[in-house]
């Protein structure tokens, strides 16, 4: 209890907080293991947990407003496309493909959230250097699959051309994709 103490300092000290009976028949109701000696009504409670009952309260109020009903898949929508719109261009940019790790979505999100954050303080945010070249990196994605022997830089090469896709070099082409495997692109 110590340890958990020194780590949360909010679950220390205590405050009165109301706690309505809809935030535990909320919490409740999806297994949320409330502690048996909470009850609705005025209790003293660690301020992190008042507050987090305190906020399922305001949650469920607002959400049982019809007001909120009617706007909320407008709204949602809204904030969804804009999310969705800065979660692709970021994916698409810094790893060439939408089909990512949990490791890249989560770093993805993280980068949303940061984006989002500079959008809202009117700051300009850089999105990196350039985007990921998406197109050559699906295609050498396909061949390196499908290959059954190493296929050398020189003849990946001649094979990109034939397909139409323009490299300027055998080198330029190695150096690109060991970037992109460095990076988790290939």
């Amino acid at each position: 209890m110590n340890l958990v103490r020194s780590y949360l300092p909010g679950f220390v000290p205590k405050e009165e907080t109301d706690i309505p009976p809809a935030a535990l028949d909320s919490l409740k109701s999806v297994g949320f293991p409330v502690w048996t000696n909470v009850t609705a009504g005025k209790q003293l409670l660690p301020v992190s947990v008042g507050r987090f009952i305190s906020n399922v309260g305001i949650l469920n109020e607002i959400m049982d407003a019809p007001e909120f009903r009617k706007l909320f898949p407008t709204v949602g929508a809204f904030v969804l496309l804009m999310f969705r719109n800065f979660y692709e261009e970021i994916a698409l940019q810094n790893f060439g493909t939408m089909d990512l790790s949990a490791d890249q979505v989560t770093w993805t999100i993280g980068t949303v959230f940061i984006a989002v954050g500079y959008l809202l303080r009117r700051e300009r945010f850089d999105l990196g250097k350039g985007r990921a070249n998406a197109e050559l990196l699906e295609v050498l994605r396909m061949i390196r699959s499908h290959q059954t022997k190493k296929i050398m830089p020189k003849e990946m090469k001649n094979i990109l051309e034939y397909l139409g896709i323009h490299v300027p070099d055998a080198e330029s082409l190695r150096i690109f994709e060991w970037r992109a495997k460095r990076k988790g692109q290939l």
